[in-house]
């Protein structure tokens, strides 16, 4: 059997066993969302009179859970600005991420859940540098490891609210090298 119809197979095996399972349990099949909250990047500033590193995040996600305690979900959202300014000169970030993760579920009661998820990240950092009489811009794309905790409550079986923390490594650039972006976000989930 060639590689890319085994490929084929195992993929179709697992939609099949996913969307049984989605059929057959509560709690299980596609969901969207969007959540609001704090977007902190690690990044320092040296020298600078003014440093401002943590700004209002938001994004939007979508997933899908396969079984109780199992879901995979992906996000896009804003993800923090830091802007430092030294002698009539400014310089900001202002970041961008895709995420991919796997979500581990326990459900505590009925209502409530906890959950940790492990994936990666990509994040788009544009960066735009300005002093008198000059002005530049550009764009630096970075990946890493994602990490995160929460927990979520079924107002209905339909419609889920969420706290989480996410740490995304190794994001966004700074003067010594990469460096991580905090994410604190309240969402709102619907469930199909």
């Amino acid at each position: 059997m060639k590689p890319t119809s085994t490929l084929s197979a195992i993929a179709f095996a697992v939609l099949a066993c996913a969307s049984t399972a989605a059929l057959a349990d509560k709690g299980s099949g596609f969901y969207l969302g969007g959540g609001l909250g704090y977007a902190g990047q690690g990044i320092n500033c040296h020298g600078s009179d003014n440093c401002s590193n943590s700004s209002t995040g938001f994004k939007m996600l979508a997933g899908y859970q396969i079984i109780p305690n199992l879901a995979i979900e992906s996000s896009y959202g804003s993800t923090g600005r830091t802007k430092a300014s030294a002698n009539n000169a400014t310089l900001s970030s202002k970041s961008e991420s895709f995420t991919l993760a796997v979500l581990g579920i326990y459900p505590v009661s009925k209502e409530v859940e906890l959950f940790g998820k492990l994936g990666a990240h990509s994040t788009k950092n544009k960066i735009k540098a300005e002093a008198p009489g000059l002005s530049g811009s550009g764009t630096m794309n970075a990946s890493g490891l994602l990490a995160g905790i929460g927990a979520q409550y079924r107002f209905t079986p339909n419609v889920i609210g969420r706290v989480e923390y996410e740490h995304l490594s190794r994001a966004v650039y700074d003067f010594d090298g990469r460096k991580s972006i905090n994410l604190v976000t309240a969402s709102v989930l619907y469930q199909f």
